[in-house]
Protein backbone atom coordinates (compact mmCIF):
# COMPACT_ATOMS: atom_id res chain seq x y z
CA UNK A 1 0.00 0.00 0.00
CA UNK A 2 2.85 2.26 1.09
CA UNK A 3 4.47 1.45 -2.58
CA UNK A 4 1.31 2.65 -4.33
CA UNK A 5 0.71 5.57 -2.55
CA UNK A 6 4.36 6.74 -3.29
CA UNK A 7 4.46 6.09 -6.53
CA UNK A 8 1.16 8.25 -7.18
CA UNK A 9 2.80 11.40 -5.07
CA UNK A 10 5.51 10.71 -7.40
CA UNK A 11 3.61 10.74 -10.75
CA UNK A 12 1.99 13.51 -9.64
CA UNK A 13 4.48 15.88 -8.38
CA UNK A 14 5.63 15.02 -12.03
CA UNK A 15 3.16 16.05 -14.14
CA UNK A 16 3.81 19.37 -11.91
CA UNK A 17 7.12 19.73 -12.44
CA UNK A 18 6.73 19.03 -16.26
CA UNK A 19 6.12 22.88 -17.14
CA UNK A 20 3.94 24.59 -19.21
CA UNK A 21 0.58 25.77 -19.04
CA UNK A 22 -2.29 23.03 -20.68
CA UNK A 23 -4.43 25.68 -22.61
CA UNK A 24 -7.08 22.83 -23.26
CA UNK A 25 -7.36 22.34 -19.93
CA UNK A 26 -11.06 22.02 -19.58
CA UNK A 27 -11.20 22.18 -15.75
CA UNK A 28 -9.62 26.06 -15.62
CA UNK A 29 -10.66 27.15 -19.18
CA UNK A 30 -14.32 29.34 -18.35
CA UNK A 31 -13.92 31.92 -21.10
CA UNK A 32 -16.69 32.44 -24.11
CA UNK A 33 -16.02 33.87 -26.86
CA UNK A 34 -19.39 34.75 -29.25
CA UNK A 35 -20.89 36.08 -32.08
CA UNK A 36 -22.47 36.23 -35.32
CA UNK A 37 -21.21 35.28 -39.01
CA UNK A 38 -23.53 37.39 -41.59
CA UNK A 39 -23.23 35.48 -44.78
CA UNK A 40 -24.17 37.50 -47.94
CA UNK A 41 -28.18 36.82 -48.83
CA UNK A 42 -27.42 35.21 -51.89
CA UNK A 43 -25.99 32.09 -50.38
CA UNK A 44 -28.21 28.92 -49.54
CA UNK A 45 -29.89 28.11 -45.77
CA UNK A 46 -27.31 25.75 -44.34
CA UNK A 47 -24.50 27.41 -45.40
CA UNK A 48 -23.58 27.74 -41.30
CA UNK A 49 -22.98 23.84 -41.44
CA UNK A 50 -19.98 24.35 -43.99
CA UNK A 51 -18.17 27.09 -42.06
CA UNK A 52 -15.51 26.34 -39.09
CA UNK A 53 -14.30 28.82 -36.36
CA UNK A 54 -10.69 28.15 -34.01
CA UNK A 55 -9.41 30.43 -31.29
CA UNK A 56 -5.69 29.69 -31.20
CA UNK A 57 -3.49 30.82 -28.49
CA UNK A 58 0.20 29.88 -28.68
CA UNK A 59 -0.38 28.66 -32.33
CA UNK A 60 -3.05 25.56 -30.37
CA UNK A 61 -6.27 25.36 -30.98
CA UNK A 62 -8.64 26.18 -27.74
CA UNK A 63 -11.92 25.48 -27.10
CA UNK A 64 -14.63 24.34 -28.16
CA UNK A 65 -16.81 25.73 -30.98
CA UNK A 66 -20.79 24.79 -31.61
CA UNK A 67 -22.38 27.12 -34.80
CA UNK A 68 -26.43 27.39 -35.26
CA UNK A 69 -28.54 28.91 -38.26
CA UNK A 70 -30.34 31.68 -36.86
CA UNK A 71 -32.45 34.45 -38.57
CA UNK A 72 -30.43 33.78 -42.14
CA UNK A 73 -27.23 34.24 -40.14
CA UNK A 74 -24.67 32.05 -38.39
CA UNK A 75 -24.23 31.94 -34.54
CA UNK A 76 -21.54 31.08 -33.02
CA UNK A 77 -19.87 30.31 -29.51
CA UNK A 78 -16.38 28.65 -28.60
CA UNK A 79 -16.20 27.82 -25.02
CA UNK A 80 -13.64 26.23 -22.57
CA UNK A 81 -11.11 29.15 -23.70
CA UNK A 82 -8.67 30.29 -21.23
CA UNK A 83 -8.96 33.90 -19.87
CA UNK A 84 -6.72 36.59 -19.73
CA UNK A 85 -5.06 35.23 -22.81
CA UNK A 86 -4.62 36.64 -26.09
CA UNK A 87 -6.82 34.40 -28.41
CA UNK A 88 -7.13 34.49 -32.24
CA UNK A 89 -10.49 33.58 -33.36
CA UNK A 90 -10.51 32.59 -37.87
CA UNK A 91 -13.13 31.93 -39.44
CA UNK A 92 -12.88 29.83 -42.65
CA UNK A 93 -15.37 28.42 -45.35
CA UNK A 94 -15.38 25.03 -46.40
CA UNK A 95 -16.72 25.13 -49.92
CA UNK A 96 -18.66 27.84 -49.61
CA UNK A 97 -18.83 29.68 -52.76
CA UNK A 98 -20.80 32.84 -54.37
CA UNK A 99 -23.61 31.97 -56.83
CA UNK A 100 -21.74 34.84 -59.33
CA UNK A 101 -18.86 32.42 -59.14
CA UNK A 102 -16.62 34.85 -56.83
CA UNK A 103 -14.94 34.02 -53.75
CA UNK A 104 -16.52 34.20 -50.52
CA UNK A 105 -14.34 36.88 -48.90
CA UNK A 106 -14.07 36.55 -45.27
CA UNK A 107 -12.03 38.82 -42.99
CA UNK A 108 -8.82 37.81 -41.35
CA UNK A 109 -8.57 36.38 -37.65
CA UNK A 110 -9.12 38.73 -34.76
CA UNK A 111 -7.06 38.85 -31.60
CA UNK A 112 -9.12 38.97 -28.45
CA UNK A 113 -8.99 38.77 -24.64
CA UNK A 114 -11.64 37.14 -22.98
CA UNK A 115 -11.90 38.76 -19.37
CA UNK A 116 -12.71 36.64 -16.54
CA UNK A 117 -16.44 36.23 -16.38
CA UNK A 118 -17.21 37.80 -19.42
CA UNK A 119 -17.98 36.66 -22.68
CA UNK A 120 -16.03 38.14 -25.70
CA UNK A 121 -18.09 39.48 -28.44
CA UNK A 122 -16.58 39.13 -32.57
CA UNK A 123 -18.88 39.39 -35.17
CA UNK A 124 -17.55 39.07 -38.89
CA UNK A 125 -19.39 39.98 -42.06
CA UNK A 126 -19.09 37.64 -45.17
CA UNK A 127 -19.00 39.16 -48.54
CA UNK A 128 -19.19 37.50 -52.00
CA UNK A 129 -15.78 39.16 -53.86
CA UNK A 130 -15.94 39.34 -58.15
Amino acid sequence: MRLSSSLLIAAFLAGCASGGANLNADATNHGVIAGVVKLPSEIADGACDKLSLVAMADGQQVGRTSIRQSRGRCTYEISRVPEDTELTVQVKSDGLSCPNGGTLAIPEGKTVRVKPGVAALYDVAATCGA
